[in-house]
């Protein structure tokens, strides 16, 4: 089994998407966060258990009545008690890993993410009870002892290794969250994005709508293929929307879109075999599920937001397309991948009109 994959599939977008509400952050960002924030999580106990005293300090805290079944969190989420919840997940996480060990992660994930220092401890309360929640069904499942769960953690290393996102680990170099696992060699995405560099050309004149939208349409254009070429993260993507509101609400479908593909660049770009396919199955599934969002919310842009936003659709194709290609005939997992890629696909060519 796969733990990183299993506790994933307690955070999948519906959780997602409440718990953005609770913390007044965008869903995609929120996605984002729980996609780094729960494997760091995990990485960390596999360290906490690496010595006999961490062990039994670990299986003391997944004992405890604080943590519940990790399925319970979307309930939890509906309720008035859900800031507690965060509150005494948070303090578990603390007692466990440390303040200092802590405040790293929820730095690094607020970097990562673009939201602030509360935001992200919130969310580290949610998450981290996950976490434990899902180590205590394999405790009771196998009778696990602090030893045996010692050894559980440490032969799902590779499994943790491989959810980590590759643009998030090397924000945590420094802190020692992931010193308990080794993280598979993987080349930078920078790299990975200029190798399958587009041919970029203008785009079409159109029909109609006059020459600042085409104007419009070169910017963004322009615009994507720096951003796809450098693996800059999702939030230097409203910076090359040429000015154009691509809002429906309070929700800016530009900046959900750039955080879905940036999820879905670093998920392909750490798929290597046939086990690292597998253990992305649940962001591909979670980038997939935005994509459904995003499908819903495009329809609702503003006139002049349209045009633009195929355009960076368009542009995120080409560029995804032979990563994944690579990705699939690296791997040999074409029966794994090819699924939930040609879903992804699909979406994307419906979003590109």
């Amino acid at each position: 089994m796969n733990i990183a994959k299993m506790a994933m599939t307690y955070l999948g977008p519906v959780v997602a998407n409440k718990a953005a509400s609770m913390l007044g952050i965008n869903n995609s960002v929120a996605t984002k966060l729980i996609s780094a924030a729960l494997p760091s999580i995990l990485a960390a106990l596999v360290g906490k258990a690496s010595s006999g005293s961490g062990a039994s300090a670990l299986l003391n805290m997944i004992k405890s009545p604080n943590v519940g079944s990790p399925s319970g969190l979307e309930a939890i989420l509906d309720g008035p008690g859900a800031a507690d919840v965060a509150s005494t997940g948070s303090n578990m996480l603390t007692e466990l890993l440390g303040g200092n060990a802590v405040g790293a992660l929820s730095g690094a994930l607020g970097k990562y993410g673009g939201a602030g220092e509360a935001e992200t401890n919130s969310l580290l309360g949610l998450v981290g009870p996950v976490a434990l929640g899902s180590l205590q069904e394999q405790v009771n499942d196998q009778g696990l002892d602090a030893d045996g769960l010692a050894s559980f953690l440490s032969g799902q290393k590779e499994n943790i290794a491989r959810a980590v996102p590759t643009d998030f680990a090397p924000m945590l170099g420094s802190t020692g969250l992931l010193d308990g696992i080794k993280m598979p060699e993987m080349a930078g995405m920078a790299e990975a994005a200029a190798g399958y560099a587009p041919e970029m050309s203008a785009p079409e004149m159109p029909k109609s709508g006059g020459m600042m939208k085409w104007v419009i349409g070169a910017v963004v254009l322009l615009g994507l293929a720096w951003y796809f070429l450098t693996g800059n993260s999702a939030p230097e993507m409203t910076d090359v929307t040429g000015g154009v509101d691509m809002s429906v609400g309070d929700v800016n479908v530009g900046d959900q879109f750039g955080s879905a593909m940036d999820t879905l660049k670093s998920t392909v770009g750490g798929i290597t075999d046939a086990d690292s396919a597998q253990a992305a199955l649940p962001q591909l599934e979670g980038v997939n599920a935005q994509l459904d969002e995003i499908t819903g919310l495009a329809g609702q842009l503003p006139e002049a937001a349209k045009a633009p936003f195929a355009g960076i659709v368009s542009t995120a194709m080409a560029t995804i397309q032979p990563m994944i290609d690579s990705a699939i005939e690296a791997s040999g997992a074409g029966a794994i991948l090819q699924p939930i890629v040609d879903s992804m696909m699909e979406k994307l060519a419906g979003l590109a009109g």
